[in-house]
């Protein structure tokens, strides 16, 4: 659960980490009228789930009214640019001292929750770990989310920061440790950290992405407002609950399992074809116990709602499921639904035998093995 910026301060704030005065707003008129309350200058902030907003020209300076509204109609309503702008950040425009980096992550090496600071805030802290190595402080947390004080102080004496600041980055990592755990983060991510000419500590951007299999038990997020993504098909596939990411081909993709999904997108794109998307259930998701039939709605939907696809590779390896229990599912589909263009099925493991007989009179080619059904489908998309 991948949360925007406003979201994710609002989570800031509520764990007492400050962050700049500010108000989300849908169009110009609202973007001016809070920028008068706040006080000028105001920094007016595109809400997108991606990164780069600086460089992409999605975050501006204003200092005066007209600012503000020439900036906000130029990100809402922009001219020659594709980006899906739906709501803005206005916020007050703090003076700096000095920018820094602060975040928790999961080191998937160590398989252990991670603290990083960087001394240079506000660029790729990946780009910076390799550039400038020396620059980057990282420290291991317990797995249950305790901080020791011998090792918090021990991390602080590596940092080249004055004593004041020392203990006000120390009250910062202490609540946004504690929101990490809290909330099963992924990721909790402070960059830059500012650090204002009062000499205070501020979280002037917010990235926290929570673990989706964790959803279930973080009742308190279900009613936030979600979107995963800036596409609209990924959203409407996240709130179906499964993986969806959309891409540039014309070759459609239902597949469970991300290590099966991931392998055939490969195997399409070196097949000469070009897939529509990647697919995948979410692990929460198999504990609510939709039956096939409605999975199976739910992804040929979505996949099917992308007008650009010419066919359908439909392939599942069934371990714990049952192959003619998915079969049946996507029998009961085709009945009630015109797909009108190829469908390539194969359906490997457990129940398969029943598979043929199951969908025998439906308009699909049935294959056995990957190979076959990756070659078929590419074959099928060439034709079209």
């Amino acid at each position: 659960m991948n949360l925007y910026e406003f979201q994710a301060k609002e989570l800031f704030e509520a764990y007492g980490i400050d962050v700049p005065q500010g108000k989300l707003v849908y169009n110009p008129s609202e973007a001016l009228n809070a920028s008068k309350k706040i006080g000028m200058p105001v920094m007016i902030k595109a809400q997108v789930l991606e990164g780069g907003r600086g460089k992409a020209g999605l975050i501006r300076v204003a200092e005066d009214d007209s600012k503000v509204l020439e900036h906000a109609e130029d990100l809402l309503f922009p001219i020659g640019r594709s980006k899906n702008v739906k709501k803005l950040l206005v916020e007050k425009k703090v003076a700096l001292r000095n920018e820094y980096y602060l975040g928790i992550t999961i080191d998937e090496l160590a398989a252990l929750p991670v603290l990083i600071f960087g001394t240079t805030g506000g660029v790729d802290i990946e780009q910076v770990s390799q550039e400038n190595p020396d620059t980057i402080f990282k420290m291991s947390i317990d797995p249950w989310g305790r901080l020791f004080e011998e090792q918090t102080e021990a991390f602080l004496r590596e940092i080249p920061l004055n004593t004041d600041t020392k203990q006000k980055l120390k009250s910062f990592y202490e609540r946004l440790s504690r929101l990490f755990f809290d909330k099963e983060c992924t990721l909790a991510e402070i960059n830059p950290l500012g650090l204002s000419e009062e000499g205070e500590l501020v979280a002037l951007d917010a990235k926290i992405i929570v673990d989706d299999n964790a959803l279930f038990r973080q009742t308190d997020l279900h009613n936030i407002e979600y979107e995963s993504s800036d596409i609209p098909l990924e959203n409407e596939a996240s709130r179906r609950g499964f993986f969806y990411i959309k891409l540039d081909g014309d070759i459609g993709l239902v597949t469970h399992g991300a290590g099966l999904s991931m392998v055939t997108v490969d195997m399409v794109k070196n097949a000469g074809g070009n897939p529509a998307n990647f697919l995948d259930k979410k692990g929460h998701e198999r504990e609510k116990n939709k039956t096939w039939d409605i999975q199976i709605k739910n992804e040929m939907d979505i996949v099917l709602s992308d007008k650009r696809i010419k066919t359908i590779l439909f392939s599942v390896f069934a371990g714990l499921v049952r192959c003619d229990e998915i079969a049946m599912g996507l029998r009961k589909y085709l009945r009630e639904n015109r797909v009108g263009i190829p469908i390539v099925v194969r359906l490997s493991g457990t129940g398969s035998e029943k598979v043929h007989e199951i969908l025998k009179d439906e308009n699909v080619i049935l294959v056995d093995n990957l190979n076959e059904a990756v070659s078929e489908v590419v074959g099928l998309s060439k034709e079209g």
